[in-house]
């Protein structure tokens, strides 16, 4: 079998491969699902039912700077769940 060396001189490739042991932890399905279900729930609430509050709450402003506020808001919440969702993943818990 022929082996190629891997960049930078850190060995070859199946040793390489070989001393890789991040694989991911397993879970298991009903763990899965409870988690799945979990995280479409809050997201819903977060960004379906949190922006229509904004819309309908914030009768002070106009309708445009309602809708700014309630886009504002959505961008944040989402980002910080996908950023929330990442640091979960990477840790193990999902």
């Amino acid at each position: 079998m022929r082996t190629f060396s891997a960049e930078r001189g850190r060995g070859t490739v199946k040793e390489l491969i070989d001393a890789d042991d991040s694989a991911p932890a397993e879970i298991g399905w009903p763990r899965a699902i409870i988690t799945a279900v979990l995280v479409v729930l809050i997201g819903v609430a977060l960004l379906a039912y949190g922006t229509n509050a904004l819309l309908t709450k914030l009768t002070s402003l106009d309708r445009s700077q309602r809708v700014g506020v309630s886009t504002a808001y959505f961008v944040v919440v989402f980002a910080a769940i996908a950023y929330g969702l990442r640091r979960l993943q990477r840790r193990g818990s999902i």
